[in-house]
């Protein structure tokens, strides 16, 4: 290798570390990207933006660290100050795990803080674990053309069988259990294994339905005029098919209280703390930005969608 080389590799190395290190302490110093002091906070804004799953699912980058929106949560649990949470939302969903960790999380928070309000603000989408996440906030804003609901459940499996015999690979496997291997991307899927996914996907929809009855039956049951309970159920269940509604349909059909941005959510929260200027605590929802710092976004989300291959999201 000739010295010129060497020099320019030298180079190009110091050049990646010092970017790197630079990067790191921007990270470090940035923090969570949180403004205010959360212990003395009237109005708390926790942002869900992205892909909501565990943090090994969404690792920062364009997703949501649930662990940290979690450990959030939890921390406003012990508020004494705290009078509004506002969820300030734009994702698509995600796994259902990291969607019931957060919403179980807020269940606790309206349980420990009876006093305190959740005011929901989606702001471009609020679909399907979004919307789950949601549907206990005491008033949900949307946008005349923000994407609301999309109330479903789905479980993809990648089918390789036929690139894998074109290149001439095998697989020896050795398990015990016949569902062992179920949803394994070299082989299409057996009959009895379909049979088996589909029985999770009917068990997650239903818990998907029982969460939105639970949160909107009663004021839908006001808009639509509903005579009892039972009706209002069977119109919530005939919503629960998928379909994708705009902010004025979502506020037709029940699903949203309020057609406004996210200002006009705020100043409802500024209402309800009957104070003019109170205190606000602002949580980013994000996990590390070192990766999209770097670049790798495009990357990492093309790994992130083949790792979720076979989860059950909504």
């Amino acid at each position: 290798m000739s010295k010129l080389l060497k020099a320019l590799l030298k180079g190009i190395i110091i050049w990646f570390v010092s970017v790197l290190t630079l990067i790191l302490l921007i990270t470090y110093f940035m923090g969570s990207g949180n403004s205010g002091d959360l212990s003395e906070s009237e109005i708390v804004i926790l942002n869900i933006n992205g892909v909501i799953g565990s943090a090994d699912d969404v690792m920062g980058v364009d997703g949501i660290s649930g662990e940290k929106i979690l450990k959030s949560i939890y921390q406003l649990r012990k508020s004494k100050k705290l009078k509004v949470l506002i969820l300030r939302v734009n994702s698509g969903g995600g796994t259902l795990p990291g969607t019931q960790e957060i919403h179980l999380e807020l269940e606790k928070l309206k349980k420990d803080l009876p006093h305190v309000k959740i005011v929901s603000s989606i702001s471009e989408i609020a679909a399907s674990g979004a919307y789950y996440i949601i549907t206990l906030s005491d008033i949900i804003y949307a946008n005349p053309g923000s994407m609301v609901g999309n109330i479903g459940v789905i479980s993809t499996f990648p089918n390789a069988q036929k690139l894998m015999e074109k290149l001439g690979i095998e697989f020896e496997i050795m398990k015990k259990g016949k569902y062992k291997d179920i949803g394994a991307w070299w082989r299409k899927m057996e009959d009895y294994e379909k049979a088996s996914m589909a029985k999770i996907s009917d068990a997650a929809m239903e818990m998907f339905i029982e969460v939105v009855i639970a949160g909107r039956c009663k004021k839908i049951q006001k808009i639509k005029e509903f005579k009892d309970k039972e009706e209002t159920v069977k119109y919530i269940r005939s919503l629960c098919n998928g379909e994708v509604f705009l902010g004025v349909q979502a506020k037709e059909n029940g699903l949203i209280d309020e057609i406004g941005n996210f200002y006009d959510a705020y100043d409802y929260a500024k209402d309800a703390t009957g104070q003019k200027k109170p205190k606000v605590h602002v949580i980013s929802g994000k996990g590390s930005m070192i990766s999209k710092l770097l670049g790798l976004s495009g990357y990492i989300k093309q790994m992130r969608l083949f790792n979720m291959s076979g989860k059950v999201m909504l």
